[in-house]
């Protein structure tokens, strides 16, 4: 006979939930910003290439942010609420240089979720 493990499923509880749905919001928003921040910076040097040592400063800030909503992802879907919160918060820290965090949006909405993450009891 076969034994069968049993899956520990994901909480249902309504605050986890929703700090996964924030923490999924805020980190696509600083992906999509970075992502076309990126495009915007890359046509700069196309039509004005003598500003190409002014915008490749930007390209490490741009990338460092964008990492920020690839961690703010995977925290997202962590099981454990713990370090689903450190990596928001660690997202969220990642997210500053880009505009600090789209204009303070995408960083307030990770930090708000990796706070509700770290408040949450099993």
């Amino acid at each position: 006979m076969a034994t069968k493990k049993r899956v520990e499923k994901q909480s249902f509880d309504p605050f986890y939930k929703f700090a996964q749905l924030v923490g999924i919001i805020g980190a696509l928003i600083l992906i999509v910003f970075g992502v076309s921040m990126l495009t915007f910076y890359s046509t700069i040097q196309i039509v004005m290439p003598m500003m190409i040592y002014s915008s490749t400063m930007y390209y490490s800030f741009i990338i460092i942010g964008i990492l920020g909503g690839i961690v703010g992802i995977v925290g997202a879907f962590m099981r454990d609420p713990y370090w689903a919160g450190a990596l928001m918060l660690i997202g969220a820290m990642l997210s500053v240089p880009l505009y600090f965090g789209f204009f303070g949006i995408a960083f307030l909405l990770m930090v708000l979720s990796g706070l509700t993450f770290l408040s949450f009891r099993k």
